[in-house]
């Protein structure tokens, strides 16, 4: 759950905890008063650097490892830079340019545009990579086709116009005629094409109960349990990139951090968490504990939400909480944009 941070701080304040969180995020040291005066050329004294950082550290929004050492940034200290202190800036153009290029050379086939995005997201961000296609019941059904793989059993093949393709058996209790099939196909066809699989779902007993093929057993299995024969296994689908360029960052090097972050991450683990964390919103930032899973609680996780005519989703990056957010936000935002003009 995303925690709002209700502080009020003074313009010293937020200048020398935006400093301290970038240097942070920057160098992976905890930083002292002596460096931020050196690195920022600040007017005051390294004396009123050091009683600022205490107090910002006194708000909650900075802590210590060690007694002696500098200060580093906590969940919430995380959060209010978030919220309050980052700048906006853009991705570079020819990089962003050979992006999409890339996207659409493969735009044609869904299932490989989105495991593309998915790794390009991880190499462009050096982090982890995700996308999550929403709202799989709304799509358009552009084809469907039934064949026979055997005198008892029939596959049906759902199209969308997404790209997204679907197969599920019919197994019957009678012999089905290639000739008969081919009728049913047909009025299937002109009855069900070019509506949603939840228009499907909800009217395809009144669309077909008019028609020579009602009494059929294929057309009786479809319209007995329509909401499994149309519909996706989950309302959702998820495409991870490689765990490589995450792994790279130097938090994963700790071997109980490692561990935590490869079972978090598991396809099965990870789909049940973002389809119950991740809402419709056009931006989601999670930051360590908001999280809410102990495996995930040095991480954090940053998305976007793309659409187009036919597809809706979110785009993902997940890293440590010392993840640089300007730069994270940016790309997200540019592979939002290319996403909506690719899909």
């Amino acid at each position: 759950m995303i925690q709002s941070i209700n502080i009020s701080l003074s313009e010293r304040e937020r200048l020398i905890l935006k400093a301290t969180i970038e240097d942070y995020i920057e160098t992976m040291h905890p930083i002292g008063s002596k460096y931020l005066k050196t690195c920022h050329h600040f007017t005051f004294s390294p004396a009123t650097i050091r009683n600022t950082l205490a107090q910002l550290e006194q708000k909650g929004l900075l802590t210590h490892p060690h007694t002696s050492s500098g200060r580093i940034p906590t969940d919430s200290g995380y959060r209010y830079f978030v919220d309050e202190l980052l700048d906006k800036s853009k991705i570079n153009v020819d990089e962003c340019s050979a992006i999409e290029q890339s996207l659409v050379q493969v735009a044609d086939n869904v299932d490989e545009l989105m495991q593309a995005a998915a790794s390009m997201l991880a190499q462009v961000s050096r982090m982890f990579g995700v996308v999550m296609i929403r709202h799989y019941q709304e799509s358009i059904l552009k084809d469907i086709e039934l064949v026979a793989l055997s005198a008892e059993r029939v596959m049906m093949v759902l199209a969308m116009k997404s790209g997204l393709i679907r197969s599920i058996t019919l197994n019957l209790k009678v012999r089905v005629s290639h000739k008969i099939l081919e009728s049913v196909t047909a009025i299937l066809k002109e009855r069900l094409l070019d509506l949603s699989l939840k228009e499907i779902q909800q009217t395809i007993n009144e669309r077909l109960r008019d028609t020579e093929i009602y009494e059929h057993e294929v057309v009786q299995i479809l319209i007995d349990d329509p909401i499994h024969h149309f519909s996706n296994t989950q309302n959702s689908i998820i495409y991870q990139s490689a765990l490589i360029p995450l792994l790279e960052q130097p938090e994963f090097q700790d071997l109980s951090i490692l561990q935590k972050t490869i079972v978090a991450l598991d396809s099965q683990r990870m789909m049940e968490y973002l389809n119950e964390q991740i809402g419709d919103e056009r931006n989601n930032i999670f930051i360590g504990n908001e999280i809410e899973d102990t495996n995930l609680d040095h991480c954090s996780l940053i998305s976007s939400r793309f659409n187009s005519n036919d597809l809706s989703g979110q785009l993902i990056i997940l890293g440590p909480t010392r993840i640089s957010y300007q730069n994270i936000l940016m790309i997200l935002e540019q592979f939002t944009e290319i996403m909506t003009d690719v899909c």
